[in-house]
Parts: C-alpha cells; sequence; structure tokens
C-alpha cells in the first residue's frame, strides 16, 4: 500500500491542480500560530500530479517559498542582498509583475515590513540600471527604495559600481535571525533555492554582510541616490509618452 493509499480521506476529488495550489506558500493562522503549507497537502497535491514532473517541481518551488514566508513571520531580523534586481520584499507591483508575474505572493510576503522586524537591504546599483518593465515602473520602483528607509527598523543601501568587483557581491541571498534559535540563510538561484542552518553557511554568509556593510553607501546617501534615479526615470517616462 502506498503512502498515499494510506490516507483515503484525503485523496477526493479537487477542480483543478491550480485551485489546490492557489493557497500554496502562504502562511496560515491556526490559534495563534502561523504555520506553511501542510505536508497533508503537499501529499495530496502530489499524488494528483500522476508523474507530471512539471507540476510536481513547482509544488516543491511553492513549498519552499511557503517555509520562507513562515520564517520572515517569526524572525526578529532580516538582512537581504541582491545583485542585479531589487529584492523581493522592496519590490512594487510593477516591478513584481514585470518580474515574475506573481504579484500577489509576492506583496503578502512584503507584509513582515509592517510588524516591526529590524530589515537591512543591500541593493547593488546593477538593479537601478536593469530597465525592467520600462520607465515608469522603475521610476516607480526607485521611488519606493528612497521611501522605504523612512520606516521604522528598515534601512535601504546602494552598493555601488564604483566599489568594483568583490567576492560577496556574487550571489543573492536573505539572512533571517530570530530571537532564541539559530539563523537561517536562503539562497535561490536557477538550479536550487536552500534554507540552510549549517554553522559554516550561517558564518559564511555573516562575513558577507560585513563586506556589504562597509561597500554599502550610508542609508541617507542611498536614499539620495534612489531620488536622482526616480527623476531620471520620471523624466525618460515623460519623453515616451505620445504627448509629451
Amino acid at each position: 500500500m502506498s503512502a498515499v493509499d494510506a490516507l483515503p480521506d484525503i485523496r477526493r476529488p479537487v477542480p483543478s491542480l491550480a485551485k489546490l495550489t492557489e493557497g500554496l506558500g502562504r502562511v496560515a493562522t491556526l490559534g495563534g500560530d502561523r504555520r506553511a503549507t501542510d505536508v497533508i497537502d503537499l501529499v495530496r497535491l502530489v499524488s494528483y500530479c500522476q508523474g507530471d514532473t512539471t507540476a510536481t517541481d513547482r509544488i516543491v518551488e511553492l513549498s519552499e517559498e511557503g517555509a520562507l514566508v513562515m520564517h520572515e513571520s517569526r524572525a526578529s531580523t532580516i538582512c537581504a542582498y541582491e545583485p542585479v534586481l531589487v529584492p523581493p520584499l522592496l519590490q512594487t507591483r510593477g516591478y513584481a509583475a514585470a518580474v515574475t508575474g506573481e504579484v500577489q505572493a509576492r506583496v503578502h510576503r512584503q507584509e513582515v515590513l509592517s510588524t516591526g522586524v529590524e530589515c537591512t537591504f543591500f541593493v547593488h546599483e546593477a538593479a537601478l540600471r536593469a530597465l525592467v518593465g520600462g520607465p515608469e515602473v522603475m521610476a516607480e520602483q526607485a521611488r519606493r527604495l528612497a521611501m522605504c528607509g523612512d520606516r521604522p527598523g528598515v534601512s535601504v543601501r546602494l552598493v555601488p559600481f564604483a566599489v568594483g568587483g568583490h567576492p560577496s557581491l556574487r550571489g543573492q541571498f536573505e539572512y533571517l535571525g530570530f530571537t532564541g534559535r539559530d539563523p537561517i540563510v536562503y539562497v535561490d538561484n536557477a538550479v536550487v533555492s536552500v534554507l540552510s542552518e549549517r554553522p559554516e553557511t550561517i558564518a559564511a554568509y555573516q562575513a558577507v554582510m560585513r563586506d556589504l556593510d562597509e561597500l554599502a553607501l550610508c542609508p541617507a546617501a542611498s536614499r539620495s541616490v534612489f531620488s536622482q534615479w526616480a527623476e531620471s526615470y520620471e523624466r525618460a517616462a515623460g519623453e515616451d509618452r505620445p504627448d509629451a
């Protein structure tokens, strides 16, 4: 008997796989506790895939996103860096739509910024120069970067091209610190998404964060550069309008 056969109560008809995955990756609130997608949900979903590897891979991806959301909701500190794009927790709806098309999931994650968690974001200047979604989208995004630093506990800092090449600038990561437990690092790339608690991994990314702290502009100087880019893209957007 398979594991799924042993769970007849969960093998009930559903409208579609899309309907099943609709809430996957979100955090549910039960009795005051917050949790990610239940393992039973995953067993049920995979059983309906019937060998569809594309669908199964998507389910695994969504479950990882759910785990990340859960950890973000419990973190006391968050530090994130992106070498080419704006960090997901800072993306506007227009920018998120241009990057992933999954706006609601991204907006849902950003609710953590209103919980009082201490956040530090490092944004490479490459993210400001990459034209994502067009000038209007970039103008709104750059303006948001400038304004996000005004939130209590949120610091947004620019890593300028002038710092040159550095080993710590190579890849994306999100570092989550907690009260009363060890930190976690989330790394996401084209090959794999990983949540790691290994001491050697944590130590390596703590060193990366120290390097970024030295390389990045201070929050005030970063805000000034973000505002300049917003104004530049606003002018470009105006020039692109037919009646300009």
